[in-house]
């Protein structure tokens, strides 16, 4: 069993650049939306907790493309310590909409929205409760949306390659099929006409044979003819 690691699913530079970009991503929006719930006055324990769990959050996206209904789920429930798990939040939202049917994400969006007072409760806001959900529900509706568009174009361009690829492999087919046909339609012919020669051949071989009182002219003669079709089979099976 190969050991975890934040890079084990990273098959290239590129995926390297994706995990680093929304791990950064997720720490730079919610890092942004600490400020408004974080003031002066809060307790250093508070924000080390914050800082804390919300890096873990983060961290736990460099999983999303292994289980992505498990890291959404724990983004979650690491979100209710702070606000800095909310960019990981997103993104886990966005990861689980492309990986699987649209019915988990919005199951926890779902979640997230009717459990918003409890978050509320620990870290209170300018507002009204309704409307936090309001604009919580519009923003989770969105990356559920987005993330659903992106697998629907990943499915279709998918489904173009596997296309291309059928496309290919029936060609190939046929071309084979058209190689055989065309040297089955060869060996017929080589097969006709060598056989019309070589029957010519021993025809005239027969002849002389079965005429040993012929003339030396038609002695001569027949034997040219044998080498004239001999010659000529030649020819025609080099062509």
């Amino acid at each position: 069993m190969k050991p975890l690691s934040l890079f084990a699913e990273c098959q290239n530079r590129r995926d390297r650049l994706v995990y680093y970009a929304s791990f950064l991503t997720a720490v730079a929006i919610g890092t942004a939306g600490s400020f408004d719930s974080l003031s002066s006055d809060t307790p250093g324990w508070q924000i080390a907790m914050v800082v804390v769990f919300g890096l873990i959050s983060c961290l736990g996206l460099f999983y999303r493309r292994r289980w992505p209904v498990g890291v959404g789920v724990f983004v979650v429930i690491v979100g209710f310590t702070g606000p800095l798990a909310g960019g990981a939040y997103l993104i886990a939202l966005l990861n689980l909409a492309i990986r699987r049917p649209w019915r988990f994400a919005a199951a926890l969006s779902a979640f997230t929205v009717l459990t918003a007072p409890l978050y509320l409760a620990l870290y209170p806001s300018g507002d009204p409760i309704l409307l936090y959900m309001f604009l919580l529900t519009i923003v989770s509706s969105g990356v559920v949306a987005w993330g659903m568009y992106i697998r629907a174009r990943r499915e279709l361009v998918e489904s173009l390659r596997a296309r291309t690829r059928q496309a290919e492999a029936d060609r190939d087919q046929r071309l084979a099929q058209a190689r055989e046909q065309e040297r089955t339609r060869i060996a017929r012919e080589m097969h006709d006409v060598l056989a019309h020669r070589i029957s010519l051949v021993a025809l005239n071989a027969g002849a002389l044979e079965f005429r040993p009182d012929a003339s030396p002219e038609e002695v001569q003669e027949a034997a040219a003819v044998v080498r004239a079709n001999a010659h000529l089979a030649l020819d025609e099976l080099r062509t």
